[in-house]
């Protein structure tokens, strides 16, 4: 069996690289900054067929990925990354929400550390996760890359803070759909339960 490999393409946003573990899972999405792993340069059919798609998506032609994706880390985190995939393009959730909705109510800072960590930056959108206290908040590719993505999604908060405030007071940033306990399954690792945060929501 071929061994995991890495391919980059040219895109919208400058040269992205992603990887695939031989057996035609996306295991990873490097931005324009990140640093790439020493890994064989390859090029299969589903790193290609994720180019297409990641390039689809940044020309506004494509809202959903319907690729093979693989991730592991403890529980916690991969029930993250299944609500991550939960928010719809063109919608916005807090790092409040998503803890809550994983069934962490007071683990945002966590939510925030499994965001940054994420392998599969654009794929598994934890772009469209925002502070409650108004703005973008900090992304891997750096914030103006997240400003980028969201706009492209028709989502702005270029304005003053007390309207981003005023807007998620009004329900626009409410979590519609809350994870299922029954649908969460065993991911095979189970982590240390996250810490929670004492200092209210500052994410």
């Amino acid at each position: 069996m071929r061994g995991d490999c890495i391919w980059s393409f040219f895109s919208l946003l400058g040269t992205i690289s992603i990887t695939e573990d031989g057996s035609g899972n996306i295991t990873g999405v490097y931005l324009p900054s990140d640093n790439l792993p020493p890994m064989d340069q390859c090029e299969t059919s589903a790193l290609r067929d994720a180019s297409r798609q990641i390039n689809e998506y940044l020309s506004g032609k494509r809202m959903d990925f319907d690729l093979d994706l693989y991730y592991d880390g403890s529980d916690f985190r991969c029930r993250v990354m299944e609500e991550l995939n939960r928010i719809p393009y063109g919608e916005v959730r807090t790092y409040k929400q998503v803890a809550e909705a994983i069934g962490y109510p007071r683990s945002m800072r966590a939510v925030g550390m499994a965001c940054a960590d994420n392998p599969l930056p654009i794929l598994v959108p934890c772009h469209r996760v925002v502070p409650s206290s108004g703005g973008y908040g900090n992304y891997r590719g750096g914030t103006s890359l997240k400003r980028r993505l969201l706009n492209l999604e028709g989502i702005s908060f270029d304005r003053l803070p007390q309207d981003a405030l005023r807007c998620r007071r009004a329900g626009i940033c409410k979590v519609l759909i809350q994870a299922d306990p029954g649908e969460r399954g065993d991911h095979g690792r189970q982590g240390a339960h996250p810490q929670e945060d004492r200092q209210g929501d500052s994410l």
